[in-house]
């Protein structure tokens, strides 16, 4: 018998486990949705990430990448990126993709509007790397700095509904 989701799924094996399991509510459900839409917010940047570093800005980050052995295949293969200066890139990007400032701030892709300062990217000018869970979904980044004198030199993404640090 099929069944239409994976919640489904586990309540007819818990059922036949003789487990019983807590219903899923309209709440869970919500939230489950809110995963889902971040799942594709955050691959979208790691698209963007990637295409940024074989476009004439990521020359700096591809020359950096080939400075520690890394050619184009490796690139591809590790889902390596470039985010460019300018701290906006990955916003404009976005917004014209229909994603909300919320989502961006809740996938840890943009720092809120503060100190009368706008909206402004989490990384820029940096190496990306994109971090994936155990299903191969980028789920966050990890950026090095281009700037030698950039602090911190290595930084990762914030803690979101996607990605625990710990």
């Amino acid at each position: 018998m099929l069944f239409r989701s994976f919640p489904e799924s586990v309540e007819k094996l818990g059922a036949e486990a003789g487990v019983e399991l807590p219903k899923w509510s309209p709440e869970d459900e919500e939230r489950e949705q809110k995963k889902k839409s971040l799942y594709d917010i955050v691959e979208l940047a790691a698209k963007f990430y990637e295409a940024q570093l074989f476009e004439a800005g990521g020359r700096e980050a591809r020359d950096y990448l080939k400075g520690r052995g890394l050619d184009g295949a490796a690139a591809k293969q590790f889902r390596l990126g470039y985010a460019p200066g300018g701290n906006g890139a990955l916003i404009k990007h976005l917004t014209e993709h229909n994603v909300t400032q919320d989502d961006m701030i809740a996938a840890g892709l943009a720092r809120p509007a503060e100190d009368g300062r706008p909206m402004r990217d989490f990384f820029y000018n940096r190496v990306m790397f994109t971090i994936t869970d155990g299903r191969g979904r980028a789920i966050a980044f990890g950026g090095r700095a281009l700037e030698a004198d950039a602090k911190p030199k290595y930084i990762n993404t914030g803690e979101t509904s996607l990605f625990s640090k710990g």
